[in-house]
């Protein structure tokens, strides 16, 4: 490469990001003037990316140094790939080798972006199952996830092929306005298949439309308990997941086991798990089935159960051996739980 490209690139590779954001912003007093103006700018923008596409295409230097920035003022002027929208994907299945994938939903939530689909397959594998990356692409960008996590519907017949599968942000999903996201899913016919078969499903869709149907109450419900008090902090449940918010000083999670019952207005009860502990801040997710965001209201109860060793091994779990020593073993009997403070009861329907 010539020293006065070398030269280019160095100066290209050092503007400040901000100065983009900025001079691509709207003004927040437009006149008539001023909006064609702004106008021009974009257009002078764009044309600016036409022409480094094509007279710095043969440089591989050059187009590793402008791809950021193109990339850049194509996020913050709305220019997509032209994915199919949202709304055209879900219900889709895709085929490969008498293996099926159906997209059902997709929710975002504030930590998280959950996907819904059906497993099928012409043939009975033994220990089929779904697996899924660490990351999921937007707008043509790996983002990285904290964690990930695959479950399958079980309790109910219908739904014994359903899976639910999960990439959590602690810090939220990098996800604003609208966006092109491509997930991949792995399936994999037997264990030992390591590999296994990915299905990739690529759309474009706002924010606002992954997260229209999840009810989000903020509560901050104050319950009693048997010593001090407990604060209901949010309640969220959608399609494919609901989570309840607990703050209270008077958890011990080293010492007892902690879950919810919640009981929908037809008397159904669902449990839900301790998930998360953040300082005094306690997450509980649904086990299995969901209640129905239709209800106009549920009941809470909070339970609790102290861990107990057992010597004689007797309806309890073996949680294995480390190293040459064997672990403690813990009863796990959820008749034996006992309720942790008073009711409550979470409005649904204002």
């Amino acid at each position: 490469m010539k020293k006065d490209e070398y030269s280019f690139l160095e100066l290209f590779g050092n503007i400040d990001d901000e100065y983009i954001v900025q001079e691509l912003q709207p003004w927040k007093r437009q006149t008539r003037r001023y909006m064609v103006y702004h106008i021009g700018r974009k257009a002078v923008c764009l044309a600016f990316i036409v022409m480094l596409g094509l007279c710095l295409a043969f440089h591989d230097q050059v187009h590793a140094a402008v791809s950021r920035f193109t990339t850049m003022i194509a996020e913050i002027l709305q220019i997509s790939n032209d994915l199919e929208p949202y709304t055209d994907v879900i219900n889709t299945t895709q085929e490969k080798d008498g293996i099926s994938i159906t997209l059902n939903e997709v929710i975002l939530t504030n930590n998280s972006l959950l996907v819904s689909v059906n497993l099928d397959a012409e043939t009975e594998y033994d220990g089929i199952g779904i697996s899924v990356g660490e990351s999921i692409k937007i707008n043509g960008r790996e983002y990285a996830c904290d964690s990930s996590r695959v479950y399958q519907k079980q309790n109910l017949e219908e739904k014994k092929h359903q899976y639910v599968v999960e990439w959590i942000y602690d810090e939220g999903v990098p996800l604003t306005k609208k966006a092109d996201i491509e997930l991949g899913i792995v399936v994999h016919k037997q264990i030992e298949d390591m590999d296994g078969e990915t299905f990739t499903f690529a759309f474009s869709a706002s924010k606002e439309e992954l997260q229209k149907n999840t009810v989000h109450l903020n509560l901050n419900q104050v319950i009693s308990l048997s010593e001090g008090e407990a604060v209901i902090r949010d309640f969220s449940i959608n399609n494919v997941t609901s989570s309840l918010k607990l703050e209270s000083d008077k958890f011990y999670p080293e010492e007892k086991q902690y879950y919810v019952e919640i009981t929908d207005m037809q008397g159904d009860k669902y449990r839900y798990s301790l998930v998360k502990e953040d300082d005094k801040l306690f997450t509980f997710q649904n086990d299995e089935d969901i209640p129905s965001s239709n209800s106009e209201w549920l009941d809470g109860q909070i339970f609790a159960l102290s861990y107990a060793y057992d010597e004689e091994n007797k309806d309890s779990m073996d949680f294995g051996t480390i190293g040459s020593e064997e672990s403690e073993i813990f009863k796990v009997d959820f008749a034996e739980m006992q309720p942790v403070g008073q009711k409550f009861r979470i409005e649904l329907r204002e």
